[in-house]
Order: structure tokens, then C-alpha cells, then sequence
């Protein structure tokens, strides 16, 4: 809506603005947990009428100790318009999750649309 992030705090009942958020998906392991994949990359769609400042992280396998930084994360505006950011990982494991989190000041306009991952079985050998 018109009034921005809110934060829910069960405690009040009611919503409240906030302008630093941390979001970290479930742990993806797609379609078998037993195969290692190649993991290439990882498309957001967002937009932003203002410098948004979030980094993008990932960890493979679980591993929610070991957060990786990804291509600088979002850094530019969007004019209020829809944006595909392509965030390269190359990276190989049997699962990934993402963690995206405000670096600085984050301005209520930003949304996040979509998020999508490229990724390859590798062959059993």
C-alpha cells in the first residue's frame, strides 16, 4: 500500500512502518535432496522509485552460518517500474537458500514481485 513496510508485532495487533527488513527464504531442494546441483543463477523482479540498498546473500546445504554475498546486491532504482535483476552464483550443492537484507536506508517503496533460481541436476556418477 501507500504507507509503505510494515512490521507485525503480534503483541500490539497492529502494523507498524519500518525501513530495515531481513528476509530469508526456506532452504530450496527442488526436485531430489539426495542429487547435487549447479546452481547458476538467481533472477529478483522488484522495483524501487528510490535507491533501495539490499544485499543479496546465499547458503548452500543448510548452512545458515555460512552466508554468501552475491553481486552487490541492489543498488539501483527502478523509477517505480518493474525490474529482473540476474544475480550470478555458480555455485554447486544439494540445496541453496537466500537471505536478502537492507544495507542502509531502504525507502517504503520497495517491493519484491518474484524470485527465481537457474539450476542443473548434476549426473550420478
Amino acid at each position: 500500500g501507500s504507507n509503505g513496510l510494515k512490521k507485525f508485532d503480534d503483541l500490539s495487533g497492529t502494523p507498524a512502518s519500518n525501513t530495515s527488513f531481513q528476509i530469508i527464504t526456506k532452504d530450496y531442494v527442488f526436485d531430489d535432496a539426495s542429487r547435487s546441483k549447479k546452481f547458476y543463477n538467481f533472477y529478483l523482479t522488484y522495483k524501487a522509485s528510490s535507491t533501495p540498498n539490499i544485499a543479496v546473500y546465499y547458503a548452500l546445504n543448510g548452512d545458515d552460518d555460512a552466508w554468501v554475498s552475491i553481486d552487490g546486491g541492489l543498488a539501483s532504482t527502478t523509477g517505480g517500474d518493474w525490474l529482473t535483476k540476474k544475480i550470478k552464483i555458480g555455485a554447486t550443492g544439494y540445496s541453496i537458500s537466500f537471505k536478502i537484507i537492507t544495507t542502509g536506508t531502504t525507502h517504503s517503496s520497495f517491493e519484491i514481485n518474484d524470485m527465481s533460481i537457474s539450476y542443473r541436476m548434476k549426473s550420478i556418477k
